[in-house]
């Protein structure tokens, strides 16, 4: 959001859910699926760096192991 305003600036969304195993969800692809989506923020505004991102999912209680 604008510091200034409050206002969303951009959003993404993951055509595909984040693997899971014994273990809960795959941290690396969880990773490999927001870190991109993070980066392509910043496109519309110069590569400014983004200071905070959101997270929203489904069944985060099952984070699992590896995170």
């Amino acid at each position: 959001a604008d510091a200034a305003t409050g206002m969303l600036l951009g959003d993404r969304a993951s055509r595909e859910p984040v693997r899971t195993g014994p273990g809960g969800i795959s941290a690396a692809h969880f990773l490999e699926q927001v870190l991109p989506a993070v980066g392509a923020l910043t496109e519309p505004f110069g590569g400014r760096p983004v200071l905070a991102a959101a997270v929203g999912a489904a069944g985060m209680a099952t984070l699992g192991d590896e995170l």
